[in-house]
């Protein structure tokens, strides 16, 4: 038996002794990755940048960013959304266990603070982001669990050129988180690369 060409994106699927095989939907994305918000812009000079992209569709994100500020010497810093805007409540815990390139230790560390701190002092060049990093956010649109997430940053820093960090942190509040903030304590937001995903469970 001849069979057909199939339609774009289908897989060929036998079926058993004594069947002819057929095309077929695929149906297993089993841990695939669905973008579901973020964002890419240059020459800006803003305050802060929000999304709002965590429902319960999928319990748990996987978040990329690029941040670079207007001028040297900023922090970076995050806060989580729910729908009446950004927590600004002294509800935040964090440890970021980092190493510059010379070997000197650079941790950051906080508790019942009203942010995450995400970097030391950075540099504003163009040619690189002042900040870079990954994040797991665990069930932050689950009204019942506090939001935790953990990952890891890499710092363009004005005293020591990089500095390596991983932890992690939490809003100590049970209730939606729709989203998050990144702003700088002294600086703005001159140019940004923000992706989220969401984790398929099945």
């Amino acid at each position: 038996t001849q069979l057909g060409a199939g339609t774009s994106g289908y897989f060929l699927k036998t079926q058993g002794a004594g069947a002819n095989p057929v095309w077929a939907v695929p149906t297993d994305t089993s841990g695939a990755l669905v973008r579901v918000g973020g964002g890419i812009a240059t020459g800006q000079n803003l305050s802060s940048i929000s999304f709002d992209p965590f429902t319960t569709t999928y319990s748990d994100y996987l978040v990329t960013w690029g941040i670079n500020m207007t001028a040297d010497g900023s922090q970076v810093r995050l806060r989580t959304r729910d729908a009446s805007g950004d927590n600004t409540s002294s509800n935040y815990a964090y440890g970021w266990n980092g190493v510059n390139q010379g070997g000197t230790n650079t941790d950051i560390v906080g508790a019942s603070t009203d942010h995450i701190q995400l970097s030391g002092g950075t540099t504003s060049n163009d040619a690189y982001f002042s900040v870079t990093g990954s994040w797991y956010f665990y069930s932050p649109a689950n009204a019942s669990r506090i939001t935790t997430f953990n990952g890891f940053t890499l710092e363009n820093d004005d005293g020591y050129g990089i500095a390596a960090r991983s932890g992690g942190g939490n809003y100590q509040i049970a209730e939606a988180v729709v989203g998050f903030t990144f702003y700088g304590s002294t600086q703005n937001i001159e140019q940004y690369n923000i992706q989220v995903y969401g984790l398929k469970d099945s």
